[in-house]
């Protein structure tokens, strides 16, 4: 099988290449290589795939993913292994609008809806736990009560 060269972006450090020995038993062959693309809208209209970066692909982005399902017989039978080819990025803007947010200072504290929690209690014993509440807070203890319970 023939070895092909890991791109500089999957093997940074160069511990994939470092594997290409004459008596190695690893091989990186064609189906080791993983396209990563970005599905562009032209002005024709026409949606086409542009070869990216892997590192632009990031957490909350919607992607396309293709895969093979490979057999392999061991041990008098056979198991399948995902063997991923390509990752188009679909949508980006998400993390987009998050990275340019972030670089502007306009990162808000707290994102989302603020859901109200379901009480486990109808109304009447609601307002009752709400009104024992109030009145805990509102509780003090004067100077000569602590006084007391020292003695």
């Amino acid at each position: 099988m023939e070895w092909f060269p890991p791109a500089q972006e999957v093997d940074p450090e160069g511990t994939i290449a470092s594997m290409n020995t004459e008596d190695s038993q690893f091989v990186h062959g064609a189906e080791n290589i993983v396209d990563y693309g970005e599905e562009r809208c032209e002005q024709d209209r026409e949606k086409r795939t542009h070869n990216i970066k892997p590192e632009k692909i990031h957490v909350g982005n919607i992607v396309d993913v293709a895969f093979s399902v490979i057999a392999v017989p061991m041990k008098h039978e056979l198991h399948a292994f995902l063997v991923l080819r390509v990752v188009t990025l679909l949508d980006g803007s998400h993390t987009q609008n998050w990275i340019k947010a972030k670089i502007c200072g306009k990162m808000l504290t707290k994102t989302g809806v603020q859901l109200k929690k379901r009480s486990a209690f109808d109304n009447e014993d609601e307002m009752n736990v709400e009104e024992a509440r109030k009145k805990l807070r509102q509780m003090a203890v004067s100077d000569k009560a602590k006084m007391d319970i020292a003695q």
